[in-house]
């Protein structure tokens, strides 16, 4: 099938009628206004006494109009080959148009409308200035297989048959089941993806899920084993009740290495301090008794160092005063009186 531009109408005095611009311009417009309404179709000469008679088949269709200067374009779409090539051999070389005048339609008035082009031979057009035909086809010479129209326009009572041969007809219920079928697929592909992502998310949920009970049954075991230890060195003597209670209180996933670093310090002193006399040496390590303040902050001091190499001697010393807060107290006053 192929498309053609070409002049149908022009600015003159043709079968004496005067015609202007402003009315180029009223055809061009009520074409586009009324193209729901009217089809425009591609007809062989003007004469309906004509050896095709059978259903007057359309030779093509305007698609579209328009002006240029004092010209009045058209743009024919599906012309079949055999008229094409007659139209390349110069068999046909002018057109003339068919317009309604004064022309309303549900009460609104149009003026003048576009209802026809004839193609003509050896009969003269009455409009004189127009360029033949295969003027544009060398510019304009669109080839396609088939066209189909998704719309319920009407047909052109005008036209005196289908937009469509049978074999156009054919191809195109070819093509559009072929459409509907990739469209069932598409659907289809689109509802498992939906599906897929639906359980995707579902899933994900899930891992969420027991992620968080994993990392909180976890945090018991590792809470329940810090009590377990703490309620140990409660009664061995190296820790108070009131410490334990505080570690607890605090322990938290990002406290977890602190206290264990603290009841590792702990576990290493031999009665450092935390079950004191009112003296506040310990009842359980005699040796001490008779050492100041600062010789057993240093004694357990070197007792943390060697649990923990590497560890600094302020550091360790630190590490004692937070375990044995009254063995602190005993140092800063015992240094406060020198």
């Amino acid at each position: 099938m192929k498309t053609l531009k070409a002049e149908i109408f022009a600015v003159g005095k043709w079968n004496g009628m005067d015609i202007t611009k402003q009315m180029l311009s009223e055809l061009a417009n009520n074409f586009a206004r009324l193209s729901d309404v009217v089809d425009v179709p591609l007809k062989l000469g003007h004469n309906d006494e004509q050896t095709v008679t059978d259903g007057k088949p359309a030779l093509g269709w305007v698609s579209k109009v328009w002006v240029e200067g004092e010209k009045l374009f058209a743009l024919f779409t599906d012309i079949p080959e055999i008229v094409y090539n007659a139209i390349d051999k110069k068999r046909y070389k002018n057109v003339s148009i068919e317009a309604l005048f004064d022309v309303k339609h549900k009460d609104v008035e149009y003026g003048t409308v576009l209802t026809a082009v004839a193609l003509l031979g050896v009969d003269m057009p009455a409009v004189n200035t127009l360029a033949d035909l295969k003027t544009y086809m060398t510019a304009n010479n669109l080839a396609f297989t088939s066209h189909a129209t998704f719309s319920e326009k009407p047909i052109n009572s005008n036209s005196g048959g289908s937009a469509m041969t049978p074999q156009e007809q054919a191809e195109f219920d070819k093509l559009k089941a072929k459409v509907d079928a990739q469209q069932e697929i598409i659907d289809a592909n689109a509802t498992e993806s939906a599906k897929f992502t639906a359980q995707s998310a579902k899933d994900k949920a899930t891992i969420e899920s027991l992620t968080a009970e994993s990392k909180a049954a976890a945090f018991a075991a590792t809470k329940n084993e810090i009590c377990t230890q703490l309620d140990s060195l409660v009664k061995e003597g190296k820790c108070t009740p009131a410490q334990r209670d505080d570690l607890i209180k605090d322990f938290t996933a990002e406290t977890i290495a602190n206290v264990k670093f603290t009841i590792s310090v702990l576990s290493t002193s031999v009665g450092n301090g935390l079950d004191k006399t009112e003296h506040g040496r310990n009842s359980n390590d005699k040796d001490n008794q008779n050492f100041s303040a600062s010789d057993r902050v240093d004694i357990e001091a070197s007792k943390v160092q060697s649990a923990n190499p590497g560890m600094d001697y302020t550091d360790a010393v630190k590490q004692v005063f937070d375990a044995d807060p009254k063995l602190a107290q005993e140092y800063t006053n015992e240094n406060d009186e020198e």
